[in-house]
């Protein structure tokens, strides 16, 4: 086994009620460390844009994982999957769904706010966890620092630019 990967999700002890995620916060960090140990990688999943989650209780999820010192952590956002309890009672989770896809079994729904966070705080979220992937990525050396080019970091800081790796490698 190379790389385990563990679902996080969030640390915001109000979200894991809402989502009915049952994590000890110190029994996870325990878990990591002696995965690391063992010599095995550890990825861990974390997701922005859930119920009663706030742009202060992501940023507090990826500091979390930062002190972790994992090397892959990419967040995602909250994808209203087909089927799934939020998906279908998006109301009773402080859900608003702005634009429906169809048909709705064929891809997930991401254009939507929620009670604490609206379509542009979870916009947000995503360029602020995109940046520090970046600069993560940086640091770790997957990328050498002369292959990014200037005009190509400067509209990603924009919002004009998403942030592909392949396109920079």
């Amino acid at each position: 086994v190379k790389t385990i990967a563990y679902g996080l999700e969030t640390v915001d002890k109000d979200v894991m009620e809402a989502i009915n995620k049952k994590i000890d916060l110190d029994h996870f960090r325990k878990i990591v460390k002696i995965t690391q140990e063992l010599g095995i990688e550890v990825e861990v999943f974390t997701i922005y844009g859930l119920p009663k989650q706030t742009f202060e209780s992501t940023h507090k999820t990826l500091e979390f994982v930062k002190s972790l010192i994992v090397k892959n952590s990419q967040p995602q956002q909250l994808a209203l999957y087909f089927g799934t309890d939020i998906s279908n009672d998006p109301e009773k989770f402080g859900i608003r769904v702005i634009k429906k896809k169809f048909p709705l079994f064929l891809s997930p729904d991401k254009e939507f706010e929620t009670d604490s966070m609206n379509e542009q705080g979870i916009l947000r979220m995503k360029r602020r966890y995109d940046l520090e992937y970046v600069i993560d990525t940086i640091l770790l050396n997957k990328i050498k620092k002369d292959t990014l080019h200037a005009a190509f970091v400067n509209n990603f800081l924009k919002g004009k630019q998403n942030w592909d790796l392949k396109y920079q490698v």
